[in-house]
C-alpha cells in the first residue's frame, strides 16, 4: 500500500519466485510507472498495480504479506479514528499468521540528536513533510498502533536507528 513506483515489489519478487504481488497508490503517475517497469522486468504475469485509496483497500481472499514503504506517515494524521481505520485495514486483510510490514524512517524522541550530522537529513525531511500536513514517527508508535489492532508488533532498526521496519503479524 502506498507503493509508489513499485521498486520495493519489483525487487521482493525478483528474489522470490513464488510470489505474487498487488501495489496501491493514489498517484496515477507512480502507478503507469511501475506497471511499465513490470512489465519491462517481466514481472507483469505475477505483479499488478492499481491507482487507489488506503481506505478503499479490498482483496478477494486474506493475504500473507501488507507492506508499506515509507507511506504511513502520510496517512497517520492526528485523527485518533483515522489512523485506527489504517490499521484495521491491515489487520482485517491479513491472512492468519500474515504480517504488516512497515518501513519508515524513524523520528528520535530526543530531537536534540537532529542536530547531529547522520541525523540532520532526517530534520529536513521532516520539515518539508510536515508543510504537507504529515510527520515521522517513531517505531514505538507504529508498534502500538499495531496491537491496538490484533496484531503482534516487532521493531527492527537499521542504519544506526536512523530507519525501522515494524512488523505486525495477525495470530494464528
Amino acid at each position: 500500500l502506498g507503493c509508489g513506483n513499485g521498486w520495493y515489489l519489483h525487487r521482493l519478487l525478483r528474489r522470490c519466485g513464488h510470489l505474487r504481488g498487488v501495489g496501491m497508490d493514489q498517484s496515477s503517475e507512480a502507478i503507469a510507472q511501475a506497471t511499465a517497469r513490470a512489465q519491462a522486468d517481466g514481472l507483469a504475469d505475477r505483479l499488478s498495480f492499481r491507482h487507489g485509496d488506503l481506505f478503499d483497500f479490498q482483496v478477494a481472499e486474506p493475504v500473507d504479506l501488507i507492506a508499506m514503504n515509507r507511506a504511513l506517515h502520510h496517512v497517520w494524521g492526528e485523527d485518533v479514528d483515522r489512523r485506527r481505520a489504517v490499521f484495521r485495514i491491515l489487520a482485517d486483510h491479513l491472512a492468519p499468521g500474515g504480517a504488516a510490514v512497515i518501513w519508515e524512517p524513524v523520528w528520535p524522541k530526543d530531537r536534540a540528536v537532529l542536530r547531529q550530522p547522520p541525523q540532520r537529513g532526517l530534520a529536513f525531511q521532516n520539515l518539508a513533510e510536515h508543510l504537507q500536513g504529515n510527520r515521522f514517527l517513531h517505531p514505538d508508535e507504529i508498534a502500538a498502533e499495531l496491537a491496538i489492532a490484533g496484531l503482534e508488533p516487532e521493531v527492527f532498526t537499521f542504519l544506526e536507528g536512523r530507519e525501522a521496519v515494524v512488523v505486525g503479524r495477525r495470530p494464528g
